[in-house]
């Protein structure tokens, strides 16, 4: 949809002022506000005055914009500069966006105050003055001089705004923005007269672990998606057939289903790689006794249902079956320890303790999990990450979370690793996990 303007434009200059397109934003106007303001709160609890979010997964929390490519760096003239400016007083965010994707913001995102990143020197000097980048600007790096750093641009109109005087917060754990552009940032915003710059990765983090009825209505539908994904991999599985092909038939029956692309891309492995289990789906052709595991994840608006089996490429040996068996066994005492409320360590024991009555501890390739949600590539792990290493006294599983386990345990033999992976929601009377598919070992005839 075009909105009429009869002023004689560059095609360039028409479309940038005049196409705006249907919204397609994935939640309500209501529930964005009410993400903004938890995030204010949380906000106000770490003294923190203005937050920058440049993740992109926390950029679609409170906005819904989307795109295929954030700016990772390469080459340094493509500066990774778009982002959210919250203020613990104001009701509403600034984004700033290239102009390049200003359309698309539109369409995809609810925000109300949409700047441009790249102003032209005009525009700059109606706004600033006359300063540009000069030869012996730090960010000459990145711009040849006369030009504008947009990081400069940004901090310029945030301290037009009043937002710079107290504590400013970055997203210091997102890969996003790399280091050179973000020391060439932080230096922009200093030149306001910020009181701190304080690392705020967990502000956004923090709210986004407990889902609304919306966000766990996509997850549902995620998994339901990725049981199609699985079942017409395993229809496809045969001695002969490529790796590769395997995961055709579930991109296709995903897709088919309305299933988006995963934030990791097609994880498997068979015979000796089935020894690792981040590898990618190959050339390699499957052969009678393999073991294969595959590994993905249903998307439904970015929310992700993962979901992971090992498969036995006809009838395993008697020790292969045996050792999947015990960890069963692990699985369902793990399972059983399970509850709304419960501590995190308390069912890690729970698994621990019947891993090691069965012999099979030392076998352990991970057991533990992790927050599952919105996810951009490179990566669908979530903030919130558990194991008998990293789980703290005091976390426990709150209702409204939800997230993913995992057994995964070597086998005898050299015959790679048992993978079984399961997303679970925690609601307020019990644990749910999302996917029917068989948790055992699954043999193809």
């Amino acid at each position: 949809m075009a909105r009429d303007d009869s002023t004689e434009k560059s095609n360039a200059e028409h479309a940038l002022a005049t196409i705006y397109g249907e919204k397609d934003a994935p939640f309500s106007e209501d529930e964005f506000a009410d993400r903004l303001r938890r995030v204010r709160q949380e906000m106000a609890k770490r003294e923190i005055d203005t937050l920058i979010v440049s993740d992109p997964a926390n950029l679609y929390y409170l906005s819904g914009y989307q795109c295929s490519w954030y700016q990772d760096g390469r080459p340094k003239t493509w500066y990774p500069a778009s982002c959210i400016a919250v203020n613990v007083d104001a009701d509403d965010f600034i984004y700033f966006e290239d102009a390049d994707e200003v359309v698309n913001s539109r369409i995809t995102s609810i925000a109300r105050d949409l700047r441009p990143t790249m102003p032209t020197l005009a525009a700059w000097r109606n706004r600033h003055g006359a300063e540009a980048i000069g030869a012996d600007d730090p960010s000459s790096e990145i711009l040849p001089a006369g030009e504008i750093f947009p990081g400069r641009a940004i901090a310029r109109e945030l301290g037009a705004e009043g937002w710079l005087g107290g504590n400013v917060a970055l997203e210091f754990w997102s890969y996003r923005p790399n280091r050179g552009y973000s020391e060439l940032f932080q230096a922009e915003i200093e030149r306001e007269g910020v009181r701190a710059i304080v690392d705020g990765s967990d502000v956004v983090n923090r709210v986004r672990r407990i889902k609304s009825p919306q966000e766990l209505a996509y997850i549902h539908d995620a998994a339901r998606i990725a049981e199609l994904g699985i079942e017409a991999a395993f229809k496809a599985m045969r001695p002969g057939v490529m790796e590769i092909e395997v995961w055709a038939e579930a991109d296709y029956a995903m897709a088919k289903r309305g299933g988006e692309h995963s934030a990791i891309q097609k994880m498997m492995g068979s015979g000796e790689k089935s020894h690792s289990l981040h590898g990618h789906a190959s050339r390699r052709r499957l052969e009678h006794g393999d073991i294969l595991n595959m590994d993905l994840s249903g998307v439904v608006r970015r929310y992700h249902s993962n979901l992971a089996r090992s498969f036995s490429i006809g009838e395993p040996s008697a020790e292969v079956r045996a050792q999947v068996d015990r960890t069963n066994r692990v699985f369902e005492a793990t399972y059983q320890a399970m509850h709304p409320g419960v501590r995190v360590l308390e069912f890690l024991d729970a698994g621990k303790a019947v891993a090691e009555a069965e012999g099979i501890w030392n076998d352990v390739w991970w057991f533990g999990g992790y927050e599952l949600g919105i996810a951009f590539p490179p990566c669908w792990v979530g903030d919130f990450v558990y194991d008998h290493r990293s789980a703290k006294p005091d976390d426990i599983l709150e209702p409204g979370f939800v997230g993913n386990h995992e057994f995964n345990f070597y086998l005898p033999g050299g015959h790679g690793i048992r993978e079984l992976i399961d997303t679970f929601e925690v609601t307020k009377s019990e644990i749910r996990w999302m996917h029917d598919f068989p948790k055992d070992l699954v043999v193809v005839d």
